[in-house]
Parts: structure tokens; sequence; C-alpha cells
């Protein structure tokens, strides 16, 4: 797989230079990253009712964030500048974006609020107008930052439980 992406990366190349794709291959180091939801992009999705003809349809419109890219090539610049130091060199042309909505780190579909409204949730992960309905997973939180989430989203689920458990 990282071999493949390597031959991809040299394109109508790759054959001519896969002396080098295997000295790549042997050598390289993948970096994975996250961006907090604040510089992300967000999608909005639509339920479209049927007309007499058809069912109901989710439209879904992605709202882009230029912050995301500036930060991308912020942490590019950076490690460039380490260059020396950690004794590699971030290969730009290989670097990629996943699409909006793909990720391993999502959440705040339902943000938790004091007071909730329309899609929100309350300290207990109910949404508006639900009482015995509770979210307990990553789509609770207001935000969701670039880094691990799991153990957030374990002891808030935890909390609601036990929360949810007392007031019965």
């Amino acid at each position: 797989m990282v071999g493949e992406a390597v031959r991809k990366t040299f394109g109508p190349l790759a054959k001519p230079l896969d002396f080098l794709a295997r000295q790549l291959e042997e050598r390289l180091l993948i970096v994975q990253g996250f961006l907090h939801s604040d510089e992300s992009p967000s999608m909005n999705l639509t339920l479209k009712r049927a007309d007499t003809n058809g069912g109901d349809c989710l439209h879904v419109t992605v709202q882009p964030n230029p912050e995301g890219r500036r930060v991308v090539k912020r942490v590019l610049r950076e490690m460039l500048r380490q260059t020396r130091r950690v004794g590699g060199v971030p290969l730009w042309p290989m670097l990629q974006l996943a699409d909006p909505g793909r990720s391993f780190h999502s959440g705040g579909s339902f943000p938790m609020r004091e007071k909730p409204g329309a899609f929100e949730s309350d300290c207990l992960g109910r949404p508006q107008g639900w009482n015995r309905v509770h979210a307990v997973d990553a789509t609770v939180l207001p935000s969701t930052p670039g880094t691990t989430i799991t153990l957030s989203v374990m002891a808030n689920a935890h909390r609601i439980g036990w929360e949810t458990a007392a007031l019965d």
C-alpha cells in the first residue's frame, strides 16, 4: 500500500524510478494529523421531503473552511524547518487531505448546551424535546479537537450514564 502511494506520486516516471521508489518505501515515515473542528470544513444536512413520486432525500452541502489549509501549510513549513533535527524531509507532493466528513474524529452534530436549542442536546446528551434518548458519543461534544478524543468521549458517556441513573 505504501509502495503504491510512492509509485502513484511518481506518475509516468514510476517505472524508470522504481529503484528510488523501493528505497523510499523502506525509509518512509507516514504522519497522520487531524484538524480541530474550528479549522475543518462543516457539512449541512437537509432532509428534502418527498413529493408524490419518490422518497425523502437527504441533501448534503459542504461549507469549506480556508483556515484548515492555512493550518496545514503552517505545519508543513514547521516540519520543513525541522528537517535537519528530524533527519527527514516532508514529501509535500504526497500530502493527502481527506474529503469533508471523512475522519476518525467526527462529532458536534448535537452539541451539549446548558439551554439547548434546535439540533443541540442538554448536558445529559438528550436532544431538545427528548427525555429518554441520550447521545453518549462525540455527537454531543461542542467541538472536536485535533487530538485523540476516545478517552474524553468515554468519560463523558460514563458521566451521562451515572447522572441519568441517579435521576431514576
